[in-house]
């Protein structure tokens, strides 16, 4: 009794329409009464109109009439009799505005076996007369509406289970971060060796850690094949293996899906012949999915997704899904056009294609399918990294356009595919809306005031943009948070791009642009605005340590661009000609975005930067120089902190090393935290003759800082050396190109058996 209790719940749950099932057993339906209106739907009956609606016409003419209550006579019981006089009744009223006579009135005038019967091979002629259904018309009948309501239950079904798809995968990554929570490493508060397990013991490799670690380094971490994954494989992305495992199993279920449960045969009386089945539940159920799929294509293309804080994934990650979704989406309104096109010409040739190329719907259908194309094409990677102004605006028109001709194409069913389209109305409204709402908050002084304009220098030694800025409402900046910075173009238009926070300051904290040497200080004058020089800031071998201030006080937020095509190059070439290299300039900012990663849990940490990269450092370290002169041994930050650090020009290396890594470096020597820092500054542009980029570091006994020139990092064998040290946990923090961030990236799989220690790896990037 249990066990039976127990398969009727789970074949409850686990079926969508086992409940209407359950529901329906021992009832009367209107199958009867419908099959039987559809048996005699294509019969010509004396006195109707061809050009009359079949169905108007049963429900208008007599002799129709009275052949539908033949057949159902012969073929219903009296409970579906009546039942599906009801339904009949309810279809006149709305397509004739008419009742049907009475089924007794009608019924007892006539005698069946005088009647004429009509079957399957002949129930298209005309007839002048009465007539009945044979047994083998009305099972075709029968058939034919369960194969066609069969077919709209499971298109419909099947589009649902997309949004299922990725709801099991949201809670595979809700579960994961409630284990990751959990098992995060904790801040150790006691000092010295005497509590540390013997360096042996910890050389040992538990068969538990051994799976989680295995998982890691074949499943979670590496690239899905080869080593690419941030740097392109020609024109695309590469994802992480488990980000490639859900992306395969999702075009696996749909391919499965696009495939399976079609009942297609000879006796059909919507479509006779078996290929124009084919093509039309072909056609359908494509349709059905890719209007399935685009509210997920809507809502992983937004800033505000509420699954990136749910699931704990960057943006890339639901960027990865959304280009995928959108490309099996456009594969599946290609086949349902392909599919069409083929059931017309199937029907009647060119001339019924034609025909049908004249109807709204039609035309709209084919716009939407040029959209896609339109869409997939300019998405591609060299378009979007060569001309991404033209990839973005286009993107945004073709995608309204699609949505627009969408409604006009499904506006034939009377709103019933409405709910797929106003999801992707809902979804881009509320993201637009939460975006313009943190423009208007975050930068209310620069847009109502005309005030706080944007602080900018650019350093041609260093071929760096450094921008301050400082919001009129913030958060509490954190490390590894992003904002889109909106700058004016030449053309009137704001264009946004991301940034990594490189560091901020509170009121009487030196921010990086006040630490820049004498010739690259400034300040704006009070009463014109204008951009003066200053008094140097200290040089790195008297970093004067200035307290953390009030969060109450005004917030600088300081970024490092590096010029590119478009807008950034654009800013650079204006503030190249303005004295000093100095200019004040009116910028947006949006923000924050982006999971800021904790990682004072760890004991050992190793930072690896290429160029402009240096930014998620400077933001993490400057994230445990506030931990540990605010908290001290309640919450102590990574005993060994390693950073490597690659770049072409001397002159970044120098200047951010000398306005940031230095003085980050002093204070967290001077909260007496117990850190040990070892600075790698590796000038991969230079030679023999070329200096170090850094003149003069102070010694410090928890310091050490190496310059490299003309060499590039050994990543794996740094990696090999720092996983092999590690006794209790590391992690490894990368950001910069594609290529160091992918070999990184390897060598974090590789270091996974090197040590019993647990090495956790955390990637700063963003993909367009």
């Amino acid at each position: 009794m249990q066990r039976s209790f127990l398969f009727a719940a789970v074949a409850l749950l686990l079926s969508p329409w086992a409940g209407m099932e359950v529901a329906a057993a021992g009832k009367a339906t209107s199958d009867c009464g419908n099959a039987c209106s559809l048996a005699l739907i294509y019969t010509n009956f004396e006195g109707g109109s061809t050009k009359q609606n079949r169905y108007v016409q049963q429900c208008t003419n007599n002799l129709a009439i009275t052949s539908v209550y033949a057949c159902m006579e012969s073929f219903c019981s009296p409970a579906e009799i009546d039942v599906g006089m009801n339904a009949l009744n309810e279809q006149c009223d709305e397509i004739a505005g008419k009742s049907l006579p009475s089924y007794d009135s009608i019924i007892k005038g006539i005698n069946l076996n005088e009647l004429q019967h009509l079957s399957y091979a002949n129930h298209t002629r005309p007839v002048k007369g009465p007539v009945v259904p044979t047994l083998d018309l009305y099972q075709a009948a029968f058939n034919t509406m369960h194969a066609s309501t069969d077919q709209q239950n499971h298109d419909g079904i099947y589009s649902y289970a997309m949004s299922g798809f990725w709801a099991v995968v949201i809670l595979f990554g809700m579960c994961y971060r409630l284990v990751a929570f959990f098992t995060h490493p904790k801040p150790k508060t006691t000092q010295g060796t005497g509590d540390v397990e013997s360096h042996d013991e910890k050389r040992k490799i538990r068969w538990h850690q051994k799976i989680t670690k295995l998982v890691n380094k074949h499943v979670v971490l590496p690239a899905a094949f080869g080593n690419h994954h941030q740097e392109p494989l020609g024109w695309f992305m590469v994802p992480t293996r488990i980000q490639g495992l859900f992306i395969v199993a999702f075009v696996a279920v749909n391919i499965a899906l696009v495939a399976c449960n079609y009942e297609i045969f000879a006796q059909n009386l919507y479509w006779p012949k078996k290929s124009l089945q084919i093509w039309r539940y072909l056609a359908d159920r494509t349709g059905y999915l890719c209007f399935g799929n685009l509210p997920l294509v809507w809502l992983f293309a937004s800033r505000n997704n509420v699954l990136l804080w749910l699931t704990g994934w960057s943006f890339p990650t639901y960027n990865m899904f959304h280009r995928w979704v959108a490309r099996v989406a456009t594969a599946e309104a290609v086949i349902h056009g392909v599919c069409y096109t083929a059931y017309a010409l199937d029907v009647g040739g060119s001339q019924a294609l034609k025909k049908d190329y004249h109807k709204l719907y039609w035309q709209m259908g084919v716009v939407a399918v040029v959209c896609f194309g339109l869409l997939m094409g300019f998405s591609l990677l060299p378009l979007r990294q060569k001309c991404y102004e033209f990839f973005l605006v286009s993107h945004i028109v073709l995608a309204l356009i699609s949505l627009v001709a969408l409604f006009y194409h499904v506006a034939i069913f009377d709103g019933e595919y409405d709910p797929y389209l106003w999801s992707c109305v809902a979804v881009w409204c509320l993201d637009r809306f939460l975006r313009l709402a943190r423009v208007v908050i975050i930068n209310f002084k620069a847009l109502v005031l005309q005030d706080s304009p944007a602080r900018c220098y650019y350093s041609e030694e260093a071929d760096m943009i450094y921008l301050e800025l400082e919001p009129s409402f913030h958060l509490k900046p954190s490390a590894g948070a992003f904002y889109y910075i909106y700058f004016p173009t030449w053309w009137g238009r704001w264009e946004s791009h991301p940034f990594t926070l490189s560091s901020w300051s509170y009121g009487n904290q030196q921010s990086f642009l006040d630490r820049l040497p004498r010739e690259n200080s400034f300040s704006k004058d009070d009463k014109k605005g204008a951009l003066v020089s200053e008094s140097p800031a200290s040089p790195p071998d008297s970093v004067k340590l200035t307290p953390v201030s009030s969060p109450n006080d005004r917030l600088k937020l300081t970024f490092l661009i590096r010029p590119c095509d478009g807008v950034t190059k654009h800013l650079r070439k204006t503030i190249s000609k303005t004295p000093n290299k100095l200019k004040n300039f009116r910028v947006l900012v949006e923000g924050p975005y982006g999971q800021a990663e904790h990682l004072n849990g760890y004991e050992r940490v190793l930072y690896v930067a290429g160029g402009s990269g240096i930014t998620a450092i400077t933001s993490s370290m400057l994230s445990l120089a506030n931990r540990a002169e605010t908290k001290g041994i309640k919450c102590p930050v990574p005993k060994y902190l390693h950073i490597v650090w690659a770049a072409r020009q001397s002159g970044l290396l120098r200047e951010v090393f000398e306005t940031q890594l230095y003085p980050l470096m002093c204070r967290l020597a001077a909260a007496d935290a117990g850190v040990t820092i070892t600075v790698e500054l590796f000038h991969t542009q230079g030679n023999a003759e070329t200096p170090v980029p850094v003149a003069n570091v102070n010694e410090h006994p928890a310091m050490t800082v190496r310059q490299v020139v003309g060499e590039q990092p050994n990543i794996p064998e740094i990696v090999r050396e720092d996983a092999t040290d590690a006794r209790d946990n590391m992690a490894i923090f990368i950001c910069g190109p594609g290529r160091i961030a992918d070999v990184t990236r390897s060598a974090a799989c590789e270091a996974q058996m090197l040590t019993a220690a647990r090495v956790d790896f955390f990637e700063e990037a963003f993909a367009w």
